[in-house]
């Protein structure tokens, strides 16, 4: 099966993880990509 990447808005995703209480340090146990959606560096699948 082909991944599929998301496109969203590098903010949006930042605003979420600080929404939700989490650092990114905290988040990144989870989503070990987050660091580079938020820099707009990758995408979601």
């Amino acid at each position: 099966m082909a991944r599929e990447e998301i496109q969203v808005n590098p903010d949006l995703i930042a605003w979420a993880r600080k929404r939700a209480g989490l650092t990114l340090e905290e988040a990144s146990k989870k989503f070990n990509r987050i660091a580079a959606w938020e820099a707009g560096d990758a995408s979601p699948t």
